[in-house]
């Protein structure tokens, strides 16, 4: 849906506007279903998306802006996910506190090493899918492509958990 709200504004003369689009997204959703406001999937999405607009985003130009000419090809991709990853987490960060009672302490750097995998195995699965439509048996070859970075996404994610201190519980009568 907020894909589509940002697509379509061009389209019919408008200007994309990305807390109108997610707003609008949002309503729709729960015109659908009051309730769901309620669900902490919906309300993560959604803190997630709005800190990357308003966070990440404008962290990410400022970030850009200050590397060195030399060497911003190799730097921008990192810089990039790190502040998506800085612009989701400050949203969402309060909500996982108050659901969880914990904060993950690790997220920006195991984001900086997963996160180019989910972009991959997306890419694969649509490959997949679609070479499965004209023929199967090279659609299940391609998906045997989605695997390798979900395995490692996967990995990277029992890795990064296990290390002391990735994440802090906020249960304790100390804090």
């Amino acid at each position: 849906i907020l894909c589509s709200a940002g697509l379509v504004a061009p389209l019919i003369g408008r200007k994309t506007d990305p807390v109108t689009s997610l707003s609008a997204a949002l309503l729709l959703l729960l015109l659908q279903n009051p309730f769901s406001i309620a669900g902490v999937g919906l309300q993560l999405s959604f803190a997630s998306t709005l800190g990357i607009y308003l966070v990440g985003q404008p962290l990410n130009r400022t970030l850009y802006d200050a590397l060195p000419k030399q060497g911003r090809r190799l730097t921008a991709i990192p810089v990039s996910i790190l502040a998506v990853s800085l612009g989701a987490i400050v949203f969402t960060t309060p909500l996982s506190a108050f659901y969880f009672d914990q904060v993950s302490l690790i997220a920006p750097l195991s984001n900086l090493a997963a996160n180019w995998t989910v972009s991959l195995s997306f890419l694969f699965g649509i490959l997949s899918v679609v070479a499965g439509m004209i023929w199967v048996p090279l659609g299940q070859a391609l998906a045997f492509l989605v695997s390798l970075p979900v395995s490692f996404f996967l990995w990277c994610a029992n890795s990064f958990s296990g290390i002391t201190f990735a994440a802090i519980t906020l249960a304790s009568v100390y804090y």
